[in-house]
Order: structure tokens, then C-alpha cells, then sequence
């Protein structure tokens, strides 16, 4: 005969299973999240933040911004999410999706990727504190200053 102490009992041990689960799928999800899928199309991501002295981080997250860079072509083609337009720069030296660079179309200075990291040369955007950083602190950033 199994008295109540027992079946409580054998009940607590079920739930560290019942929790490592639940963990373990969300830790999985997170990951799946963080990760930056576009180079399933050919694409690569800037992920830009600037200074914000009211948010609770210290930053804000600016916009994302794709790029779509052709070898063959030697060109890069870029857009925000959301916006209609569409720039197309044609003074490109293109190794691969991840390492490129490009002459802005006004001459007026350098961007590119280099080993999956973004970099221009624009003083502006240093002055004003604009930083270029990873899809996970990008993505870190954005989630504590909304909650």
C-alpha cells in the first residue's frame, strides 16, 4: 500500500525533470533566436546602437540595416526592414559575404564587414556615440531597455 508521503514523494522527483525540460527548451530557443539567419540568403547585418542616457542600458538599438553583397558583381545592395528604398553601392572590393568594403556613393568616406563585424569610417557616428556591435548584445540591449 503506497501512502500519501510516498506518492508526494515519488511526485517531487518527476518535477527536476519536468523543469530541466522547461529550461532546456528556452535555453534552445534563446539560441535558435540570437542567431543571425540571413546568411541563409546571402545577406549580413548591421547592428548599430547609439548612447541614450534615459534608457536603463545606457543605449538604444538604431535600426537594422541589410546588406547583400555579390562577388561577381562587386557591388553591394542594402536596405532597412521596413523601409522602401534600396541602395545599391557599385565601388565594392567583395571577398565573401562576411569580409567586403565599399566606397559610399558620395565619396564622402569607407564601410564594410570584416570577419562578420560591421566598420565605417564616419565621424559623425563615432562623435555621436553609434557603436556597431554583435546580434546577441544588439538583442541583449533591446530586451532590458523594454522590460
Amino acid at each position: 500500500m503506497i501512502t500519501d508521503d510516498a506518492e508526494d514523494t515519488k511526485e517531487k522527483e518527476k518535477r527536476p525533470g519536468v523543469w530541466n525540460s522547461l529550461f532546456g527548451t528556452a535555453f534552445v530557443l534563446l539560441v535558435i533566436y540570437s542567431i543571425d539567419w540571413g546568411f541563409l540568403k546571402g545577406e549580413v547585418t548591421e547592428y548599430g546602437i547609439a548612447a541614450c542616457p534615459n534608457c536603463p542600458t545606457g543605449m538604444m538599438t538604431l535600426n537594422e540595416q541589410k546588406y547583400r553583397p555579390s562577388l561577381s558583381r562587386q557591388e553591394v545592395v542594402s536596405w532597412m526592414p521596413g523601409f522602401d528604398f534600396v541602395d545599391r553601392y557599385t565601388k565594392c572590393a567583395v571577398v565573401n559575404r562576411t569580409n567586403w568594403e565599399c566606397n559610399y556613393n558620395d565619396g564622402s568616406g569607407r564601410f564594410g564587414f570584416s570577419n562578420g563585424l560591421y566598420w565605417n569610417d564616419d565621424e559623425k557616428a563615432k562623435e555621436m556615440g553609434w557603436e556597431y556591435v554583435p546580434r546577441w548584445r544588439y538583442l541583449y540591449i533591446y530586451w532590458r531597455n523594454a522590460f
